[in-house]
């Protein structure tokens, strides 16, 4: 089964770089490789994927009756009943 190869930043655009430097920034952790040298190999899967992790933050700072708001308008445009 092939994998994915990491990226290596010295091979990478300025657009990746900057978001791995973002992302060790935000969350440091012990591996070696960050998201950026998986999703950088296609930019605009990476722009994609650091535009999800913003809008995740900022769901956190809803408040709870607008979650439950949007739960229930999502829920209505796809035909679930809730």
């Amino acid at each position: 089964m092939s994998r994915i190869r990491f990226l290596p930043m010295n091979e990478a655009g300025w657009f990746t770089r900057l978001a791995d430097r973002l992302l060790r920034k935000q969350a440091p952790s012990h591996t070696t490789h960050s998201a950026a040298a998986i999703y950088g190999h296609h930019p605009a899967v990476l722009a994609s994927f650091l535009g999800f992790g913003a809008g995740y933050k900022r769901w956190n700072s809803l408040p709870e009756r607008l979650k439950r708001l949007v739960h229930l308008r999502a829920a209505l445009r796809i035909g679930c009943p809730s």
